[in-house]
């Protein structure tokens, strides 16, 4: 290789050094307002709405923006509504939790004012009070023409789909309402008040509640043995499932047509006296705490 060569590599290199100590490094993105951000996603959520599925598949908002509020105040707003639709609401937040908020501990208080401000949950068509009478009188008729039973397995299949598609659109909801769970203590008042309205929220709305209340009697047992949960507590515990008791609401469970008549299964979801009592004795076996109709 010739000097001159040498020379004009040499030359290139202390020019490509020279280069890259005089490039800028590359800056982080600028923090955007809070109710910029808040807007996009109510945006996001409408644009959901009208197209039955959710834009977001996960709360993700955090991997393209910035927030201008520190996490500390931003634990403190994601407990607040963020806008008066249900829906609209439930999405915001989901998406808000991607910024992972700090949140200090509630007061019980706070966090009996953070549970009554959960987003609800999108209605299950299933339970459509409306649907299940026409379907009861479908199923009284006895047997059904031709052209009957092809507009029921119709309408049975658009059901099946519109309860697929919103049991999927309730994830905002239902995810916010874990993300805010998780934040709660894992024994005492806060989370079994917390779960009482889980179970409340999912009858209210039509969906059975199976899954909550499996939550709840894991959250009772391990509060049974919390020295710090009072007596005051465990009363103020009954005291609320006591008032969810009797709330109800009745399904579809499966409809299908049979040797041309239709046959439907309905079934009811609620809390009674009995689930209530076997709160209170997993809450303490002892049973000194008043059950119902005590």
């Amino acid at each position: 290789m010739s000097s001159r060569i040498i020379i004009r590599l040499a030359l290139l290199s202390v020019l490509m050094q020279a280069a890259s100590v005089a490039a800028p490094p590359t800056s982080a993105p600028a923090a955007e307002p809070f109710e910029r951000v808040v807007k996009l996603l109510a945006d996001e959520a409408r644009q959901s709405k009208e197209r039955g599925e959710l834009i977001r598949g996960r709360a993700n908002i955090a991997d393209t923006f910035r927030l201008d509020l520190p996490l500390e105040k931003l634990g403190g707003r994601i407990l607040r509504r963020q806008h008066d639709d249900a829906f609209i609401d439930a999405y915001i937040r989901w998406q808000l939790t991607s910024f992972k908020p700090s949140l200090s501990r509630l007061s019980d208080r706070e966090a009996h004012r953070a549970i009554e401000n959960l987003p609800t949950l999108l209605e299950n068509p299933r339970a459509d009070e409306v649907l299940i009478a026409s379907l009861q009188k479908a199923a009284q008729a006895g047997p059904l023409s031709s052209s009957d039973q092809t507009m029921l397995n119709q309408r049975l299949n658009d059901l099946a789909t519109r309860a697929s598609r919103i049991d999927a659109m309730n994830q905002p909801a239902l995810s916010f309402r874990k993300w805010s769970a998780d934040q709660l203590p894992s024994r005492g008042l806060q989370p079994c008040l917390a779960g009482l309205e889980q179970i409340s929220a999912s009858i209210r709305a039509g969906w059975p509640p199976n899954e909550p209340k499996a939550e709840l009697e894991l959250v009772l047992i391990r509060s049974a043995t919390d020295r710090r949960f009072t007596s005051d507590q465990r009363r103020e515990f009954v005291m609320a499932a006591e008032k969810i008791v009797g709330n109800a609401r009745v399904l579809v469970v499966s409809a299908r047509i049979q040797e041309n008549v239709l046959s439907v299964e309905l079934a009811t979801i609620a809390v009674d006296e009995f689930e209530v009592k076997r709160w209170v004795q997993l809450l303490d076996p002892r049973s000194t705490i008043d059950s119902p109709n005590q």
